[in-house]
């Protein structure tokens, strides 16, 4: 059970962009700084469990529906973070709180993303016979090293997603 934990990491990250998001000032840095010092620091101080789990704990945990609620529990929390994230740029002139919304938005999105398209693609071929690339790659997607491309209209270079919401915003803002 104690493995099953690092699952809950996402979650606390989008409950720190959240309360971030919420409170506003300095606190909209909250999860860049809880995300990249606080976590490396904590896995750097505890022990990592190097186990992997047996066929039977595999099978049983893909009929846990525990599981699947903490996969589909992301959907939520990732258009929770959109709409709050939109709100909030729509109410504040900050530069500073406007750049901090944008990263821990994109952050959550980022890690909650990651995670979905994990498990999903994990599922989508538990029942072929897939290659053992293919099966490779994926598994690829649950490394920290690991990054994903994703392309677009009107790329950028830090806001992703949310650098389209926030041009909207801006112009909205200006019409006022």
């Amino acid at each position: 059970m104690i493995k099953d934990l690092k699952y809950l990491m996402s979650y606390s990250i989008a409950v720190t962009a959240f309360i971030g998001i919420l409170v506003g000032g300095p606190f909209v840095y909250l999860t860049f700084i809880y995300t990249f010092v606080f976590i490396p620091i904590l896995e750097s101080n505890t022990k990592e469990y190097l186990n992997e789990y047996s066929d039977d704990e595999k099978k049983s945990r893909n009929l846990d529906p525990f599981f699947d609620f903490l996969l589909y529990l992301n959907i939520p929390i990732v258009y929770g973070i959109f709409f709050v994230s939109l709100n909030t740029l729509l109410n504040t002139d900050s530069a500073y709180e406007i750049i901090g919304i944008i990263l821990s938005a994109s952050i959550v999105m980022a890690t909650n993303g990651i995670n979905v398209g994990h498990e999903l693609g994990q599922a989508q071929y538990a029942e072929f016979k897939i290659k053992s690339a293919v099966l490779s790659n994926l598994n690829k997607l649950k490394n920290s090293n690991t990054f994903t491309v994703t392309t677009g209209h009107q790329l950028n270079l830090f806001g992703g997603p949310l650098y389209f919401i926030y041009k909207i915003v801006t112009v909205i803002n200006l019409v006022k």
